[in-house]
């Protein structure tokens, strides 16, 4: 204590170096649960019978949430494009997508030419801006704005607005529900 006491500052840094690793730990968190939610996304899409043929993108910057008071948080209906956030580090970006996906940007991904033709996404078959993940205890969302081919749709680009419930499954997590709050 006593050598505590004769360097405070030594003190603050120890402080410091526990307050970092905390956060370290925690982004490292909600980096596996981001990579657990685009494994998810890139096989849902490929097993729903879309158009996959090609890269998955997506989007290094986070979609920033606005959710409603109460209860239960929800989502606001998007009134317009997705606010984002700063954009992940090289680092954090290559922890949650390795050998998945690519950086694309979600807002300019998708190309719709004049006069009535097809929309088409560049660079990809499946664009996804996710939020930082809401974790709570055993217990995890994120929010996912996705963009993917579909041979189905008229202007040839589905999008939607999910939100993707997980849980803690030992060391790491795995996807319980997947809710559809808007498709366009």
């Amino acid at each position: 204590m006593k050598v505590l006491l004769r360097a405070p500052g030594m003190f603050l840094a120890i402080v410091l170096m526990l307050v970092a690793s905390s956060s370290a730990q925690e982004q490292s968190e909600a980096d596996r649960i981001l990579r657990v939610v685009l494994t998810h996304l890139r096989h849902a899409v490929r097993d729903g019978g879309t158009t996959t043929a090609g890269k998955v993108g997506f989007d290094p910057r986070p979609v920033q949430v606005r959710l409603t008071p109460g209860l239960e948080l929800r989502p606001l209906p998007p009134l317009g494009p997705p606010a984002w956030g700063e954009e992940r580090s090289p680092g954090q970006f290559a922890a949650i997508t390795r050998d998945i996906a690519t950086a694309s940007r979600f807002d300019t991904a998708l190309v719709c030419p004049p006069r009535g033709r097809r929309c088409e996404l560049r660079g990809a078959a499946l664009v996804i801006a996710a939020s930082e993940p809401i974790i709570d205890g055993g217990r995890a969302r994120v929010f996912v704005w996705e963009r993917h081919r579909s041979a189905a749709a008229r202007e040839g680009v589905v999008e939607a607005l999910l939100e993707i419930s997980l849980v803690r499954a030992g060391d790491g997590w795995k996807v319980a529900g997947t809710r559809y709050i808007l498709v366009t």
